[in-house]
């Protein structure tokens, strides 16, 4: 019966992913540029509280299945996370770190801080900013002109997908489907490198649940699902097809034009917590085809085929799913 209540719970997630409003502008890019790939990972977490204890849990966790490669290379030396305080400098100091995670809500409030991260970014640091946020706030904050990953396969023509820096024309829409608390241009975490390397763009949703009703994420939840982005990047090191599979939900509205496939390299997931156990996680990306029988001269038009995988968690140890 747990496993049975699992699975519609991610069910009813997934029917989140289906609808979400994700906008895909997709432009020419001025030269095709091949990724260098990171085989480990330094993290320094900005926040308030110590989060040391929660990373050594982590370490020493044997019950929760949901973090199994995140204790395995944390343990190995692959991923490594350093606490630094949040508040007490305007400035990320850590030369030696691949990685960054702040508060938003800090950003938010020191014009100094912004300048230290987007220098970070310029330095080629990827750069986490957690605690709700849309892709325009994140460029805006960061200062940086545009949110883009590389939509190009071998033997193709160059491309690029932007984020953010729409002009919509209308009202926007609900969605009737989405399991969303806030706005839906709203991103729990948003992670980007301007460096071309795989996984340069990560995006989080985070809903958690509880007997009480919805909950706001967590620090813990925050790290979490930061360290899952970092697994993914030192495993793309030996990843050479998507390990993705593909269920073709948005392939049924696709154009009938001739088209070819270049893909997109980011990771967008929605995760299902209750109370502070992971019991699903969806992550989705898309192979892009470019159509060739219509073209404005600007802007090329592709239809999209996703490629899905869902993955329940923690089962047996949840206690409403016995």
């Amino acid at each position: 019966m747990g496993r049975k209540k699992t699975l519609l719970l991610i069910t009813i997630l997934f029917i989140g992913i289906v609808w979400s409003p994700y906008s895909l502008n997709v432009k020419r890019a001025n030269a095709n540029t091949a990724g260098t790939k990171a085989e480990e990972r330094k993290l320094d977490f900005y926040s308030s509280e110590d989060i040391t204890p929660v990373i050594k849990s982590m370490k020493n966790d044997n019950k929760d299945d949901s973090i199994i490669k995140e204790k395995q290379f944390l343990n190995e030396g692959k991923i490594k996370v350093e606490w630094k305080q949040a508040n007490k400098e305007n400035k990320v100091t850590n030369q030696e770190s691949t990685d960054i995670a702040y508060s938003v809500n800090e950003v938010k409030k020191s014009p100094e801080l912004q300048k230290s991260l987007h220098d970070a970014l310029i330095d080629g640091k990827k750069v986490y900013l957690y605690g709700g946020l849309t892709f325009d706030e994140y460029r805006q904050l960061l200062n940086i002109d545009e949110i883009t990953i590389d939509a190009s396969k071998e033997n193709s023509k160059p491309m690029k997908v932007h984020f953010g820096n729409e002009k919509k024309k209308g009202s926007k829409k609900e969605n009737p489907h989405s399991l969303a608390w806030k706005d839906e241009d709203v991103h729990d975490i948003i992670g980007y490198t301007i460096k071309d390397v795989p996984q340069k763009l990560f995006v989080s949703d985070i809903n958690v649940s509880s007997k009480n009703g919805t909950l706001t994420p967590t620090t813990k939840q925050y790290i979490q699902e930061i360290l899952n982005s970092l697994v993914i990047t030192v495993e793309s090191t030996t990843e050479e097809e998507p390990r993705i599979t593909s269920f073709n939900f948005l392939r049924k509205n696709a154009a009938k034009a001739d088209s070819k496939i270049v893909k997109s390299d980011g990771t967008f997931s929605a995760s299902a917590y209750y109370n502070s156990l992971l019991l699903g996680r969806i992550y989705t990306d898309w192979y892009l085809k470019q159509s060739y029988d219509e073209s404005d001269g600007m802007y090329d038009y592709f239809t999209v085929e996703d490629y899905t995988q869902m993955q329940g968690y923690n089962g047996d140890i949840h206690p409403t799913l016995k």
